[in-house]
C-alpha cells in the first residue's frame, strides 16, 4: 500500500487481526447504528487506523521511529 509517499508493508498477521477488529466493528454498527461509537472494538479500529495510515505514515523518517 501507498500512503503518504511511502511504501507501507503489513504483517499477515497484523493483516488479519485487523480484519477481524473491523469485522467486530461493522457488527456493532448493525446492531447499535446509533451507539456504536461508543464501543471499544470501533475505537480501537478507528485509533489504529488513524495512527497507522496518518500519523505513523506521514513521515517514517522521524527520530522517534528508529
Amino acid at each position: 500500500m501507498r500512503h503518504h509517499g511511502w511504501t507501507l508493508l503489513f504483517h499477515d498477521c497484523l493483516i488479519d487481526q485487523l480484519r477481524k477488529l473491523h469485522h467486530a466493528a461493522r457488527r456493532a454498527q448493525r446492531s447499535d447504528p446509533t451507539g456504536f461509537a461508543s464501543n471499544a472494538n470501533v475505537k480501537l479500529f478507528h485509533a489504529l487506523s488513524q495512527l497507522m495510515l496518518e500519523v505513523i505514515s506521514q513521515d517514517l523518517s522521524w527520530d522517534v521511529y528508529s
